[in-house]
C-alpha cells in the first residue's frame, strides 16, 4: 500500500474535525455530569451521617459542582507542587505533608459545603482528618499494587479490565470517604472526653 493510499484511508476513516470537537464536548459534559452525580451522592451520605434533612432546591444545586471544581484544583495544585519540588532534598516528605494537609482541608471544606453550613467546620474536621489518613494509606497501597493490577487486567481482558480496575479503585475511595465521615461523626458526638475536646473551641 502506497503512502498516498494510506493517507486516503486515514482521511476516510478519521472523523471530521467538527465531529471530533463534538465528541470532545460530549466527553467533557459526561465527565462533569458523572462527577456531580458522585458529589450529590456524597452530599446525601454526609447528611445521613449527621442525621440532617436533604438540602434540596435550586439554591443548593451549586454545592456539588463546587466540590468537583475544588477536587480538580486540588489534584492540579498537587501536580504543580510535585514539579516544583522535584530534585529538592526530602521532596517525598514535602509532597506527603502537602498532600495530607491538602486532603484534610479539602474534605473538611467538602463536608461544610455539602452540608450547607449546618454543621460547624470544627466538627467536620474530625472526619476530614480521618479521610486524609485513609487516603494517605490508600495512596501507598495503590502505588504498590495498582500499576501491576492494571497491566495484568489489561493483558487478560483488554480495556474492559482496565475499566473494571479503575471502577474498583474508585469504589474503595468512596468506601474510605463514607467510613471516615461516619467515624468522624461518632467521635464528634461522643459524650466522653474526646468528644468534648472536639466540640469545645480552643481559646
Amino acid at each position: 500500500m502506497t503512502p498516498t493510499s494510506v493517507s486516503s484511508l486515514q482521511s476516510a476513516v478519521a472523523p471530521p474535525s467538527s465531529a471530533r470537537a463534538s465528541i470532545g464536548v460530549l466527553g467533557v459534559f459526561l465527565a462533569v455530569l458523572s462527577a456531580t452525580s458522585f458529589a450529590r451522592a456524597l452530599q446525601r451520605s454526609y447528611e445521613l451521617a449527621w442525621r440532617l434533612p436533604p438540602a434540596g432546591g435550586l439554591r443548593a444545586a451549586w454545592r456539588p459542582l463546587v466540590l468537583v471544581i475544588s477536587l480538580a484544583l486540588y489534584v492540579e495544585l498537587l501536580f504543580l507542587f510535585s514539579r516544583m519540588v522535584r530534585g529538592v532534598p526530602a521532596s517525598t516528605i514535602l509532597e506527603d505533608l502537602v498532600t495530607f494537609a491538602g486532603a484534610w482541608a479539602l474534605w473538611t471544606g467538602a463536608g461544610w459545603i455539602l452540608l450547607a453550613g449546618r454543621v460547624r467546620p470544627r466538627l467536620i474536621a474530625t472526619g476530614g482528618l480521618l479521610t486524609a489518613f485513609g487516603f494517605a494509606i490508600l495512596r501507598r497501597v495503590s502505588a504498590l499494587y495498582l500499576p501491576n493490577l492494571v497491566t495484568t487486567n489489561q493483558q487478560q481482558f483488554g480495556l474492559l479490565g482496565v475499566a473494571f480496575t479503575l471502577f474498583s479503585w474508585l469504589t474503595v475511595c468512596s468506601f474510605v470517604i463514607v467510613v471516615a465521615t461516619v467515624a468522624g461523626t461518632v467521635l464528634a458526638e461522643d459524650p466522653g472526653r474526646l468528644g468534648r475536646f472536639i466540640r469545645t473551641p480552643r481559646r
